[in-house]
């Protein structure tokens, strides 16, 4: 009997050893490329955490590489055959690593979930529309979206009660815009030079170029992003009411003197009432000492108006070994418990409209107390051209106009040519 009990308890501390090994074998680890600032890291590795929580058979190890360092190593890596499993990848990067063969399509593994889980259908119809379009891509879907951000006006209220002007409404035009800028740009000391401006003229691609070329009805880009169209009568439009804002009406500051302070830091330190900008700069201008707010576009002469947006994706490697394990990964990044925890952040919009429905979102306690005119800007949001050689092209154009603005001894229409030929020449390498 003894020799039996013996036997059995043998049998059943091996089938125990068996087990054990094999949980700690079919455990998955991942490695996850984070990008951003501290605030951006500290809220994705939480994520991580509520995924390990969740999901107990798969570890996520984060790699944090420095913001300006992200794409130069992570392209180093898929080079190398090395790739993270998961990445996270900003449009204006996507299409080009897409062309190198980088990401897993996940669009099979999206439809089969959709058919048989009805909580992960619902999550993809809580997205907004305009961001799983912009991450197909040649029939293909290489991530899902993380993050968004638009850019519309940020303005002071303060400098606005002062100069006696009132705050813009939702459906203001280009002319009141500029009348608001021309009184609000003073010299407040009475030296004979400018102190406080009307609005900030950045030459950024995406916070200043795109808007008023949208806004005159311009392009930058033909619909399959193939061509150039910048240099579009109506997109020359946008480009020189831009110059003209420095150069003609002196609302903004010129490049020259903008070299001196730096962008934010122009509407930081109150000298200058609007600038464009999206929410990744609302905690930042939380920390300054006067009131502000946000409005949508202003309208332009033809009726248009021009809100550029932009996104980043959770992406997965092609080469990853565990395909299923990073999908499972990625749609939880943008689970509603996950966009929670970013939008606490409030540095990027929510990419499920559920969230940007709360109470929370609608009616912040902290400025900005208009923050839902981003969700509204939507319906007129372009997505900011993004093709293969983005950054080559983005270089040019911004050199260009930065010309024009500090010289202002070439026409808009020559920028604008100038700016085409460059943009076509990289479009056809």
């Amino acid at each position: 009997m003894k020799n039996k009990l013996l036997v059995l308890l043998l049998i059943s501390f091996s089938l125990m050893m068996v087990m054990t090994v094999n949980t700690a074998a079919e455990e998955i680890e991942l490695e996850f490329f984070l990008l951003g600032g501290q605030a951006e890291v500290d809220a994705q590795k939480e994520v991580v955490a509520m995924f390990e929580e969740d999901h107990p058979d798969i570890k996520i190890n984060t790699t944090w590489v420095p913001p300006e360092n992200y794409y130069d190593k992570l392209k180093v890596r898929i080079a190398s055959g090395n790739a993270p499993d998961i990445m996270r990848i900003v449009i204006e990067q996507y299409q080009d690593l897409a062309d190198r063969g980088a990401f897993l399509d996940i669009k099979p593994y999206v439809e089969a979930d959709e058919a048989k889980n009805s909580e992960f259908a619902a999550q993809m119809d809580d997205y907004f529309d305009i961001l799983i379009d912009a991450l197909e891509y040649k029939d293909s879907l290489y991530g899902l979206p993380g993050d968004w951000n638009n850019a519309v006006i940020f303005y002071n209220k303060d400098l606005f009660d002062e100069a006696g002007v009132e705050y813009p409404e939702a459906d203001w035009t280009v002319e009141e815009f500029l009348a608001a800028a021309k009184k609000l740009t003073k010299d407040t000391n009475g030296n004979g030079q400018v102190d406080q401006y009307g609005y900030l003229v950045t030459g950024d691609w995406f916070d200043c170029i795109a808007p008023w070329i949208f806004t005159f009805d311009g392009q930058i880009l033909n619909d399959d992003w193939s061509q150039a169209e910048i240099n579009s009568s109506e997109a020359v439009q946008g480009i020189k009411f831009i110059n003209d804002l420095v150069n003609k009406y002196e609302v903004s500051p010129t490049p020259a003197v903008m070299k001196q302070f730096g962008g934010s830091q122009f509407f930081m330190t109150g000298k200058v009432a609007m600038g464009h900008y999206g929410r990744y700069m609302v905690p930042a201008f939380r920390q300054a000492n006067f009131d502000w707010d946000i409005q949508e576009q202003p309208v332009g002469p033809a009726g248009g108006r021009g809100v550029p947006f932009g996104l980043a994706a959770i992406s997965a490697a092609k080469d990853t070994e565990h395909p299923e394990a990073a999908y499972k990964f990625i749609k939880y990044f943008s689970s509603p418990k996950a966009v929670e925890v970013f939008n606490s952040l409030g540095n990027s919009n929510p990419v499920l409209e559920s969230v940007a429905q709360t109470d929370e979102f609608k009616n912040p306690e902290l400025p900005p107390k208009n923050q839902y005119a981003l969700i509204e800007a939507i319906e007129y949001s372009q997505l900011i051209p993004s093709p293969p050689g983005n950054n080559e092209i983005m270089d040019s154009a911004t050199s260009v106009l930065d010309e024009l603005l500090v010289t202002n001894e070439i026409s808009p229409q020559e920028a604008a040519d100038k700016i085409a030929e460059d943009i076509n020449k990289i479009l056809s390498e």
